[in-house]
């Protein structure tokens, strides 16, 4: 019997399915998504997938590892562009914020929460889109710029806040609620230079 599959090759598929999954999440949340409609959607076997992943959690890993990678890719763009250490600093920041509300279904899963009944499993590109951050950090304390002996939890703390900053916005809406005071466009350059002049006067 002639399966009325198309028929593929092995290597396309993960990557198609990793494209589908991405896809997928544009109009359904996390939970629905199944490997089985996966195959489906990109004309393959039910049993296609469990050749690539061993279940779905390793396809939300593979999704992630993608989604690091371009994340990555965009914010040392944006920080090659520039010189200075505040505008390299600024740049990669802007750079984050701008893949987040460009590209919510991979951030959706880059941060998602655990699966239910299985083992959250972390991106391991995710340390390495970090690192990124850290090294603009380091190289300003390292030239005086910042006060800090500790690179890595000041990285944090900006991670933490631009996190924040771009997560509300995918959740809330660009525009919406309390946004709507600040212009969207100024909201990085805001946060980083209370952060990094304060905001209390001295006692």
């Amino acid at each position: 019997m002639v399966s009325g599959k198309k028929s593929y090759h092995r290597g396309d598929v993960r990557p198609r399915l990793v494209e589908a999954a991405v896809n997928a999440l544009r109009t359904q949340p996390l939970e629905s998504v199944s490997l089985r409609k996966l195959a489906q959607s990109i004309d393959v076997s039910h049993n296609a997938p469990y050749m690539h992943f061993a279940d779905k959690e390793a396809l939300w890993v593979a999704v992630s590892d993608h989604g690091f990678e371009l994340l990555s890719a965009k914010v040392e763009a944006a920080i090659s562009r520039n010189s200075h250490w505040k505008e390299r600093l600024m740049a990669g920041c802007e750079a984050y914020v701008r893949f987040a509300m460009e590209n919510r279904q991979h951030m959706l899963v880059m941060f998602r929460n655990a699966t239910p009944g299985m083992e959250r499993r972390l991106s391991p590109k995710g340390s390495e889109a970090l690192q990124i951050l850290q090294r603009e950090v380091g190289a300003a304390i390292a030239e005086k710029h910042l006060i800090s002996d500790d690179p890595q939890r000041l990285t944090i703390t900006v991670w933490m806040l631009l996190h924040g900053l771009a997560m509300a916005q995918i959740q809330l809406g660009e525009a919406a609620g309390p946004f709507a005071a600040i212009p969207q466009a100024e909201r990085v350059e805001l946060m980083l230079n209370h952060l990094l002049y304060g905001i209390a006067t001295p006692d």
